[in-house]
């Protein structure tokens, strides 16, 4: 398959998918099978070479002498939008605002039908007939939703008279308060998503100017080559990964990922079990809710043709080790003869191919190319 149908299948596969985790479930039959497809998709479309440009710090020299890739933490990534979602706050909120004032209604008349309940029975501790009036008070009728429609009406309408948008009675402060609260939670969880994974960034090309600027230190760094395929997707005779880890193309798009939903459901769940109720049969609306987060990145990234080889981490460590022997080295052209002469002989060691890039006076293409 053409690399732009394979990346559009792969994009269609993934994005058009929403599969729940259902309560009791520590999996999905659904999503086994998704990311099934998708993986052998990967995996026979994966290029047969994926590069790492990197500047010659000595930790970078480390690196290749051990055959070591590190994914990182996507919050040190130079991308502030990187594994970020967008959320519709003031949406999610209005909505868990509305269910709050409900709630404080609920609670307000269920204190008003105690303190009754406790007065009558203080007044007349003897009296049998308290337990029939009790049940027959029209706040405690109104807590039941029984009682006299007209009479429960009214009582709403005196307690919503303040509590709609405004000036929301003597709750107001406390329903602020929290409401703040939920919000800084919703933009503390976007942010602890990054936390959840570690990503070591590869490309499809070696060739690309741009990166050889950003990534390896305008031209003065260099590029490894790895036959990734062979350890993410590994046959009967290669080596597996040193650590879990899944292998994607990155999906370029104009518009990030969209998070309301998944916000939604959490806090209607949330609210079903402030009323004592048994929380929702969904625990998490998209199983591929991370996966789909990881892997989407503006469009004007895109020429970086991005893979990203994905490693489930916990949220204490700032990286993690990935053994992965490289195939090939290529020197930038603005390399100094120092750093190029501590890499060859790593290399000479590990018996790669060394390739040199350089600017050519006499070609009229913006290129570097392979000496």
């Amino acid at each position: 398959m053409e690399t732009s149908n394979f990346k559009e299948e792969f994009e269609r596969m993934l994005m058009s998918e929403i599969i729940p985790l259902k309560r009791g479930e520590t999996n999905s039959p659904e999503g086994g099978e998704l990311f099934s497809k998708l993986h052998d998709l990967v995996a026979k479309n994966v290029p047969s070479k994926l590069y790492r440009y990197r500047n010659c710090q000595e930790y970078n020299l480390d690196s290749f002498r051990d055959d070591e890739v590190y994914a990182g933490n996507p919050r040190n990534f130079n991308d502030p939008f990187d594994s970020l979602v967008c959320y519709k706050k003031e949406e999610i909120l209005k909505n868990y605002e509305e269910a709050l004032n409900k709630n404080w209604f609920l609670y307000m008349l269920s204190k008003i039908n105690s303190l009754v309940e406790e007065e009558m029975r203080k007044q007349y501790p003897d009296d049998p007939i308290i337990d029939e009036v009790v049940k027959k008070m029209q706040c405690f009728n109104v807590w039941k939703g029984e009682g006299d429609e007209v009479v429960n009406q009214r009582l709403r309408e005196a307690y919503y008279e303040g509590t709609t948008y405004g000036d929301k009675g003597i709750y107001s402060d406390k329903i602020n308060e929290y409401l703040e609260f939920i919000g800084d939670l919703l933009d503390q969880s976007v942010e602890s998503v990054k936390e959840s994974c570690k990503i070591a960034c590869f490309t499809e090309r070696k060739d690309n100017m741009l990166m050889w600027s950003h990534y390896a230190d305008r031209h003065s760094g260099f590029v490894l080559e790895y036959d990734i395929k062979q350890v993410v997707f590994p046959t009967s005779d290669t080596q597996p990964s040193s650590h879990p880890a899944i292998l994607f193309p990155v999906i370029y798009s104009d518009k990030r990922l969209d998070a309301t939903h998944i916000g939604k459901s959490l806090m209607d769940d949330f609210l079903i079990s402030l009323k004592g109720e048994n929380n929702s049969s969904i625990v998490l609306p998209d199983i591929f809710i991370y996966l789909k987060v990881f892997l989407n990145k503006a469009k004007c990234w895109g020429y970086e043709n991005e893979w990203r080889l994905i490693c489930p981490d916990s949220y204490e460590n700032e990286s993690v080790k990935v053994i992965m022997k490289p195939t090939a080295i290529y020197y930038g052209s603005n390399i100094s003869s120092a750093d190029k002469a501590k890499l060859s002989l790593l290399a000479k060691e590990k018996n790669i191919t060394e390739y040199q890039m350089a600017v050519e006076y006499y070609n009229s293409e913006y290129k570097v190319n392979v000496l």
